[in-house]
């Protein structure tokens, strides 16, 4: 079984938004690992966004 990568984009990313990067919130009860790990990911940026001197 081939475990599929998730790839992160750098928050200086200038490119419009795509549907696949912000999909629809699902509810933490039926998250699989994919969701968790997207909206991990998601709050981990918007951390950086807001502190961006600590993550040099």
């Amino acid at each position: 079984m081939t475990q599929d990568r998730i790839e992160t984009k750098p928050a200086t990313d200038t490119e419009p938004d795509s549907p696949e990067q912000h999909p629809e919130p699902v509810p933490e009860g039926a998250e699989n690992m994919e969701h968790t790990l997207r909206r991990l990911t998601a709050e981990k940026e918007k951390k950086r966004a807001r502190n961006p001197g600590l993550y040099l």
